[in-house]
Formats: structure tokens, C-alpha cells, sequence
């Protein structure tokens, strides 16, 4: 009796996913961060350290770090479509591999793009092609310092102290870094 794994259909089944190596997965993760949008509206980074790049969907009980001044529907947003693996279609399980495998091979200059968040708010089993979830992926340029967003502050000081530090640090290194 042949293995699984030895049958034709499952050597020759493409792929939606594209393969990526562990150290390349390591060089866009410093560069790209994943965001959880916490409402309407707002978004915070998604903290990857200790997470499995490729076992664990790293949506499910994330933790979450500084808030992003980052909007929808401006010029600084792209949307495309990542697609995951699935072991049972209502469970849907994004892994970093997937996700930063996707945009690192539909998007060339991939290095502009600071974040990116995952629609799975709007997941259901009608985003299913075969084997593969397909999920919306809004990719973001840089953090929109420079505009004036009382509600964005407002948010900002309601949060816990070390998010707020590290949310204003980074704010100021950015209008340092402009000015020189």
C-alpha cells in the first residue's frame, strides 16, 4: 500500500503558498510587522517574539505591542490576497511563513511595505479555494506622523503607560530623523 505522500496527485499538487526559508521569513519580519486592528479605526503591532513562524497561526490570542498610526483607504494601502493551509475549513490558522510568503512573492518591492493586517474578521467558508484559505491582506506603508489625529492621541494616552512611552518615542525619533 502506497504512502500518502507517494501518490502523483500529492507529489504534483502546486502550491498557493509560496515557500519561504527561515532566514528570509527573519529578515522581513524586521522590517514588516504584522498589526490587529483593536477597532474601527486603530491598529496596534502584533509582537512575533517567541511566536512559531510556522506551526502557529499567530492571530489567535496575540500579543499585542505599540499602537500604529496607520489608516485605511488612503494612498498608503494596498490589498491583496494571502492564502493559508487549513486542517478543517472553519478554523482559520495564518502563519507568519504563510503570510510573509505570500507578499514577499506577489510583491515586488516588498521592502516599502512597514505592516500588514489580515481581514479574518471577514473569513467565513466561502474563502476557500481547495486546500487554502484566502484572506484579504492590507499592506501599509510608513506610520502618517505627520497627520494631525486628535482621536489617534486621545487613544494613545488611554493606553497603559509602556505602550504610550513607546508609542511617543518612536513618534519623536520620526519627526527628529524628518528634520535632519
Amino acid at each position: 500500500m502506497k504512502k500518502k505522500e507517494e501518490y502523483f496527485y500529492e507529489k504534483c499538487k502546486p502550491s498557493m503558498i509560496p515557500k519561504i526559508t527561515d532566514a528570509k521569513l527573519e529578515e522581513m519580519i524586521k522590517i514588516i510587522k504584522p498589526v490587529k486592528q483593536v477597532d474601527d479605526h486603530r491598529f496596534r503591532e502584533i509582537l512575533t517574539d517567541g511566536v512559531d513562524r510556522r506551526g502557529v497561526a499567530y492571530t489567535w490570542d496575540p500579543k499585542l505591542g505599540r499602537p500604529v498610526q496607520i489608516y485605511r483607504g488612503g494612498l498608503n494601502d494596498v490589498t491583496m490576497m494571502t492564502f493559508h493551509t487549513w486542517a478543517y475549513y472553519g478554523f482559520f490558522k495564518p502563519t507568519l511563513a504563510e503570510a510573509y510568503g505570500c507578499i514577499r512573492a506577489f510583491v515586488p518591492n516588498w521592502e516599502d511595505i512597514r505592516y500588514f493586517w489580515l481581514d479574518s474578521d471577514n473569513m467565513d467558508s466561502r474563502n476557500i479555494m481547495g486546500d487554502y484559505h484566502w484572506c484579504p491582506c492590507i499592506l501599509f506603508g510608513p506610520e502618517m506622523t505627520n497627520v494631525v489625529d486628535d482621536e489617534w492621541t486621545a487613544y494613545v494616552k488611554s493606553l497603559p503607560e509602556k505602550d504610550r512611552l513607546a508609542a511617543e518615542k518612536k513618534k519623536k525619533a520620526e519627526k527628529e530623523a524628518e528634520s535632519e
